[in-house]
Formats: C-alpha cells, structure tokens, sequence
C-alpha cells in the first residue's frame, strides 16, 4: 500500500452515515482517503496525527449560507474553517451576488456588502462569478445556488410588477447559464423582495430549468406564521413539477405561529417523502436569528429602486408615508415590545446603536420603534440593506424536537468572517463564528437533544446527497479528503467581552485538524494559510 500524507489514529470515527462511533484509523493520501479501519498500523505516513479523545468526522457541510459576498471578498473563510466546516452552500433565500446586471442592485440582493467591504465587480454572469472565485483561492468548497432575487433584479431591474412572459424566459436563460457553470440549484426568499412579488406559476418555470440539470429547489418560504401549511404547499408543488429535489431553509414556526398550522405543514412534507421525492428542511441550533430591518418597506417604497431609497429615506415626509402604510402586523410587531429583544448588531452611520436593542434606540430618541429602525435605515445610507438585527426565531421546545429530527439538516445561516481584514469588522449573526460548537457542545455533548452520530450525518452525508455532490460526506476509500477532527471540549476565548456582542464573536478553539480536498487547512485550532477548496457543483 502506498505511503499517506496523513494518518490519524486513536480517534472516535463517526463516519457520516449514522451508524455507531468506533475507534479507528484514518489514512489519507492526495486529496483522498486512502483507508479506515481499526488498526491501519502496516500503513506507512508522512504526519501521524492523534486524535486520542477526538472524533474525526467527514469535513462538515453548511447547506444554508449567505456568504456570496464574503466569500468573493476573502476567499480564507476563517469563521468556517474553524468551526470543521469545508464545504459551503451560499446563495440562499433568493439572496445571491450573480447574475447581475446593475451592481447597484447586489446591494439589494446579497449580505455583508457595505462601505467597509466594498470591492470591484469584475463579473456579469454566474460563472465568471464563479472564475472569481476560483481566482481567490478558497480554502473552502464552494457549491453555490443561482439566486431567484438576484436572477430576477438582473431581468427586470428594481421593479416589482408581475414578470411577463418575456421576463420569465430572460430568468430561465440566465438560470440555464448558471446550472451549466456549475450551480447545484436555485432559491427563493418569498418573504423578501423581490422574491414577494413572484407568482408560484413564475417560480415553477424559473425552477424548471433546475429541475432539468438534477438541481435542488431551495426556499425561504412565503410564509412561516398563520399560513405556513399553505407555504408549504406551494413550495412542494413548485418543487415536484420543476423536478427539483426540495430544502425547506430554516423551517421552524415563529414564536407566535399557531402550532396545529405548522403541523399540518410537516405532514404534508412527511406525505412528499413517502410519494418517493427528495424532500427536507434545516435548522441551525440558536433560538435567534438575523433580519434586515429594509424588510419592513413596503412594496412602493421597493419599486423606487436601491439608488434612489437612500434619498427617500433622508425625506422626512416620505418616512412619515412609509410608517402610515406600513403592514399592519409589522407595524404591531416592531411596537409590541419585542423591539426590547432586537440586536442591532449592523448598523453603518450609526455610531452607538450596534450592541442595543432596537426598543432602547427607540426610547433614547423619542421615537416608536418603526420609526427608529427607518432612521437606522436612512442613517446608513446606500449601506441599508445591511443594517441588521437579531431577534428571537422559535421557542426551546420547537428547537429541540428538530435538532432530533432525521428529516432535519443542520445548518448555519451565516456569513464567513475573519479576524483581520475587510470582514474583521462585520457582524451578522451568532452562527457566523459558533453554530457548530453550539450544536456539538451543547445542544449534542451536554444536553443530548441527539446524538453525534445523527447530528454528523445531516451536516455531511445528507446535505451532499441533497446538493448533488459524489464522493463526499462520508469517511470511505476513494472518496475525497475532507477530513475533520474534533476535540472533546472547548477552550474559552481569553478575555471575551461580557456584553450582548459577545455571542457574535469566536467561542474558542476545538478544531484539532481540517483537511480540505487532502490539503490541512487547520491545525490544531489555528489556520495554516494552506488553501485546497474547489469551486462548482462539478468539482
């Protein structure tokens, strides 16, 4: 047998499928898995690596992310790579950075993007997004979605009138041209514009040209409150006539969400699994979550486009238009008290407001609370769709029963940071630096919601089926080398801030090695610099 590159011995093998933990041995040589089993002793190795006390898991797959822009910044995707995570799935909730015809409008179409990250954009379609990207040198697996808002703002521009037949084909062409580039799919923020403004009778033609390539569709569905069931409805049906394989992204029912709605939404997805089609959700493991406050505007206020809003928002009398036509359940949301449960955690032009609730913002200023989150939006100027508040999401309950939920992928729902450069300085969401170490250490390891066996499989093995991606996920001869190893407790970030920010920063080190594609991109909890990620869905 030949010679590894890498054997780590001693270590606890949970091997991505669910079956039982085992003690055993991993070889590694190019960028594949050379061999495991118990004892691979007549293997020689360059580097012997203990993993005593460890588990070593196939390199963790994030099949919900909204690092499009982050990724194209800075291709090193620290925050992820530290959490074991070696394959990212960006381009989520209709969010996505290709293809685009007016860079003005990424500004309405993607996350992290504001004055302090900043960069050229050196491309029009999805794939020479894609070459940019290759261009970077990711240390990451990249296998992104085409994006419904971004599709469509490159069609149709700002507007939010129903798509014409002449619209829906220039969508299909450009989702064509993605899928052949390399896309593993396409998805939709219903709850966004321009997504809101989509018909199903829109999204099905759009999706099936997805369908056509072996594609997923993926959703932020219309709806996750009193009309889940029908959300869900809708987006089975897209699914199945498009002939996509279907992701329900982050399907948990509001707080206020009547339950026996949300039940029957399940049931429904429960009856299209048994019919023999590929459908699932996902679930990150924190009770709270992101939003962009520019998600109150109405639809008028949209249409004006993303160049124009800024002056908009610096007229008073406009505000005061918007706040009277505000949608009346969003309007008593923002003033019914849970303003003094939202982290403004982005906010540019507004000195003093990140790290406070929306609620005490509102107070300081005199203000109601919708009134303060559109002075934060004119605040940040052409930068609004970043600013950025965290609230709560679900209850304990509803998390936990789908952390245990085999039809339940997990996932982060964040952006790729870094601790020096144009991202150092960004902040999303608690799942950017920490949704792994949650799940494993608290919610797998010290509450025992479910088991790393079953909490490995859905982050590896399930999303790549789901994606489309062969050979990966799984701790098996001849598949590729994306390798993760674990150590069995967290080391505290020395001198953490106490404050409510602190959650948005590192948690500490535990990744003893990543290998990305054989190349050992972490080493015992510190980046190497080394870079082995690949670009496509064909990779």
């Amino acid at each position: 047998m030949p010679e590894a590159d890498y054997l780590i011995h001693g270590g606890t093998i949970v091997d991505g499928t669910g079956a039982p933990t085992w003690i055993g041995e991993v070889a590694v040589s190019g960028g594949e898995i050379l061999a495991v089993d118990r004892d691979l002793g007549a293997i020689a190795a360059r580097d012997r690596i203990d993993a005593t006390g460890c588990f070593v898991t196939p390199g963790l797959i994030d099949i919900h992310s909204h690092a499009d822009w982050t990724l194209t910044v800075d291709g090193g995707a620290e925050s992820a790579t530290l959490q074991g995570i070696s394959t990212i799935v960006p381009g989520q909730c209709g969010h996505g950075v290709a293809p685009v015809s007016d860079p003005a409008l990424l500004r309405v179409s993607t996350f992290g993007l504001d004055r302090d990250t900043n960069a050229p954009v050196r491309w029009r379609t999805f794939g020479e997004w894609l070459d940019v990207l290759r261009e970077g040198r990711p240390a990451v697996n990249i296998v992104p979605l085409v994006a419904h808002g971004a599709v469509r703002l490159a069609a149709m521009g700002s507007s939010v009138d129903r798509a014409t037949d002449d619209d829906i084909e220039a969508m299909r062409s450009h989702v064509e041209e993605a899928m052949e580039s390399g896309a593993a799919g396409i998805s939709t923020g219903l709850e966004y514009q321009p997504g809101q403004s989509a018909s199903q009778a829109e999204l099905m033609m759009v999706a099936e040209v997805a369908g056509a390539h072996g594609g997923i569709y993926a959703t932020h569905c219309r709806n996750r409150t009193s009309r889940i069931e029908q959300a869900a409805v809708e987006a089975i049906d897209i699914a199945t006539r498009a002939g996509c394989r279907l992701q329900l992204s982050h399907f948990l029912p509001r707080p206020y969400a009547r339950k026996d709605a949300f039940e029957r939404a399940l049931i429904r997805m429960a009856r299209a699994r048994d019919q023999g089609y590929s459908a699932y959700c996902d679930v990150h493991p924190h009770l709270i979550g992101p939003g962009p406050l520019a998600q109150m505007l109405p639809d008028w206020a949209w249409a004006v486009g993303p160049t124009r809003l800024p002056e908009k928002l610096r007229d008073e009398d406009w505000r005061q238009k918007v706040l009277a036509d505000l949608d009346p359940r969003m309007r008593e949301y923002l003033n019914s008290g849970v303003a003094d449960h939202m982290l403004i955690v982005h906010a540019p032009g507004s000195d003093g407001c990140v790290g406070r609730m929306l609620g005490e913002i509102a107070r300081a200023r005199g203000v109601t609370p919708d009134a303060a989150a559109l002075e934060l939006l004119r605040d940040a100027g052409g930068d609004f769709y970043t600013v950025t508040e965290l609230e709560q999401w679900t209850v304990r309950e509803d998390m936990d029963r789908f952390l245990a939920d085999e039809s339940f992928m997990l996932m982060g729902d964040g952006l790729t940071l870094s601790s020096s450069g144009k991202l150092a300085r960004l902040h999303f969401c608690v799942a950017d630096w920490n949704w792994v170490p949650e799940l494993i250490y608290e919610q797998v390891l010290k509450r025992k919601v479910t088991t790393i066996e079953s909490a490995i499989r859905r982050m590896t093995s399930a999303p790549a089926r789901q994606i489309g991606q062969a050979r990966v996920g799984e701790l098996k001869p001849g598949w590729r080398a994306d390798v993760a190893v674990f150590e069995p407790w967290l080391r505290p970030r020395a001198g953490a801030d106490k404050g409510p920010m602190a959650m948005l920063e590192p948690m500490g080190a535990f990744v003893r090695l990543l290998l990305v594609n054989g190349v050992r991109t972490v080493k015992n909890g510190r980046i190497t610099g080394l870079r082995g990620g690949r670009v496509g869905r064909s990779q």
